[in-house]
């Protein structure tokens, strides 16, 4: 079945999640789009608790978990941040020690978060924070500093991971009007820093989109209206990387349209800075007409799930030759076969990651005969993802 999409699409998780942690700080802060996606709810249900002062419970997100964790330790309160196995699987031993320079009594269970503050009191004269598994515990501290008593001195021990996503950040906060000084992992956060923007429009979601625009590699049209000229967020690369495979686009009175090429072309492409982009990517790659390489991206491993590892499941269910790199795939791809669509039913469950059954989904459009499990796990960031899609898992 042909696709087509025409609409703005959903609006960006991570920076709804980023400026509902600066509108805890200042009420005033109107956010003029909204999201009904999970991780945006936990976040608001998060944060009413923790102005109660309540125990905050399942949470699914590493950047939920990360920024209220840094939310929390600002206020004078014990709080327990209760979350799933594989929350607490992925990297915490950076958020213990950030939150331990600022004299936060921390224990952390298979699921959850003790967190003991009396506020901020850093111990030592700069905040050290490790960025070789994920920026976002230096965005979650950058996100925190709001109307500090005194400035506050941060190093970032580099190589910064996913360095894009922490430049979002920065350049988020200084539109909001936060004054930070330094660059190159060395900054100073100024005391009293106020905003002076009271509204906020969050930009469309390019990682949903790109799930979106990549479905026209199989055959149709997606129209996005509202493109930005600019984007805060690193995927806004990704017709940039379609079109390297084949695909057109074309921007006319901010409206992006991506159609189907001749042929879809293999790619060689570095995933540092774009990591969501990697199961889909991945997917589109498996169909494609050679050999592709995706690199650059180690970090995939903490994400909700091993991506390397399960997208190199979901390529051996539906016959794809690959090869795992310690940072990525090679992916050997041909164009899907007929006697490929009449296999029996292939089974593949994304283990609660919202990008890999949009992965997933992908084949499946293709018209590999694959049934996907659990398919609400896309509410994490997409909700009406299968509508959009016009697939049935």
């Amino acid at each position: 079945m042909s696709f087509y999409f025409l609409g703005t699409g959903p609006f960006s998780k991570s920076l709804i999640l980023r400026a509902l942690i600066v509108q805890s700080y200042f009420l005033q802060l109107k956010i003029a789009k909204d999201s009904v996606c999970e991780d945006v709810i936990s976040m608001k249900t998060g944060l009413k608790n923790l102005e109660k002062n309540t125990t905050i419970n399942d949470l699914h997100g590493g950047a939920v978990l990360r920024f209220l964790a840094l939310r929390a330790s600002r206020k004078s309160h014990s709080f327990i941040l209760k979350g799933s196995h594989r929350l607490f699987q992925r990297p915490t031993q950076e958020l213990k020690m950030v939150l331990n320079q600022l004299s936060c009594d921390t224990q952390f269970t298979e699921n959850s978060l003790y967190l003991k503050s009396q506020g901020w009191f850093l111990s030592g004269d700069a905040l050290t924070i490790p960025a070789h598994r994920s920026s976002q515990f230096a965005s979650a501290v950058f996100l925190n500093s709001w109307n500090l008593h005194q400035d506050l001195f941060v190093s970032i021990e580099g190589p910064i991971v996913s360095s894009s996503y922490f430049q979002m950040t920065l350049d988020f906060l200084r539109f909001l009007g936060m004054e930070i000084k330094g660059s190159y992992g060395e900054y100073c956060i100024l005391a009293g820093q106020k905003i002076n923007q009271m509204t906020y429009h969050p930009e469309p979601d390019m990682s949903c989109l790109f799930s979106l625009a990549a479905l026209t590699g199989i055959e149709g049209e997606a129209i996005f209206t509202d493109w930005p000229e600019t984007s805060l967020q690193p995927d806004f690369i990704f017709p940039s990387i379609l079109s390297n495979m084949g695909f057109h686009n074309t921007i006319t009175n901010n409206t992006l349209k991506i159609t189907k090429g001749k042929k879809l072309k293999p790619i060689k492409y570095n995933m540092k800075n774009c990591p969501d982009l990697f199961p889909v990517l991945s997917a589109l790659c498996a169909i494609s007409d050679g050999t592709s390489h995706l690199y650059g991206a180690p970090h995939l491993r903490y994400k909700e799930s091993h991506r390397i590892e399960q997208m190199a499941q979901l390529l051996s269910r539906v016959g794809r030759k690959y090869k795992v790199e310690e940072d990525g795939l090679t992916i050997i791809g041909q164009p899907i076969l007929p006697e490929e669509k009449n296999q029996t039913s292939i089974s593949f469950d994304p283990k609660k990651d919202h990008r890999m059954a949009m992965a997933a989904a992908l084949l499946k459009k293709a018209g590999f005969p694959l049934k996907i499990l659990n398919p609400e796990v896309v509410n994490k960031s997409f909700p009406d993802f299968w509508s959009a899609a016009n697939i049935v898992p």
